[in-house]
């Protein structure tokens, strides 16, 4: 069962209990765009996939509640009354406050889940080449010291990359730079960014 239909239930159970007013419910999966949302034809109940939450309210019908999951917007609509299902007064200006702010919620949890979601590529795709390239030398946790230079967990991120340029133009001989050089001049920025980013993380789960 999706989180719409679970949510879908919960409103219909909702709406049974009313016996103040006409109740519809009504509701639009996947909404992308959140500034066309008032005009968006939507399915179920007295909108029958022809009306928009406009129309609705054009003909009378009130916002008496609104579920929102991820993308998933479910209305629960009321005409002929000023009373809500849990016994309120409706308020129009308070209910669009509300709606406002699971909006700004939503917005923020997208935000954070997409920042989220970067942060773990980066850190996939730098231990995808940490591994391959790097580890062998430099051990499991960027912990070894190859030629008596200073273990990758041990530096800063700018001393990370410092060192990354030095080692291709030749400027950084710490260590074991002929070979690193040859490392470093096939190792881009955002790649080697990445390799940093990773094991920080490491560090982090070992703190913990």
């Amino acid at each position: 069962m999706t989180n719409l239909s679970k949510l879908i239930i919960s409103c219909s159970i909702i709406t049974s209990t009313s016996l103040l007013a006409q109740t519809t419910m009504c509701f639009k999966k996947d909404v992308q765009d959140l500034t066309l949302l008032e005009n968006i034809k939507l399915n179920g109940g007295e909108c029958k996939s022809a009306y928009s939450l406009n129309d609705m309210k054009k003909d009378g019908w009130e916002v008496s509640d609104i579920k929102i999951n991820n993308n998933d917007y479910i209305y629960i609509l009321k005409k002929g009354t000023s009373i809500t299902w849990d016994g309120t007064s409706t308020d129009t200006e308070a209910l669009e406050e509300r709606l406002l702010k699971k909006m700004e919620e939503k917005r923020k949890k997208d935000i954070k889940e997409k920042k989220l979601a970067e942060a773990k590529a980066i850190i996939d795709n730098g231990k995808s080449y940490y591994e391959s390239k790097c580890q062998s030398c430099h051990g499991v946790n960027g912990e070894l010291t190859p030629g008596h230079s200073l273990a990758i967990k041990d530096l800063t991120k700018n001393d990370f990359l410092e060192a990354m340029d030095g080692y291709r133009i030749g400027s950084y001989n710490k260590g074991t730079a002929e070979q690193m050089k040859a490392y470093a001049l096939t190792t881009s920025d955002s790649e080697a960014k990445n390799v940093y980013e990773y094991i920080k993380s490491l560090k982090k789960q070992n703190i913990k």
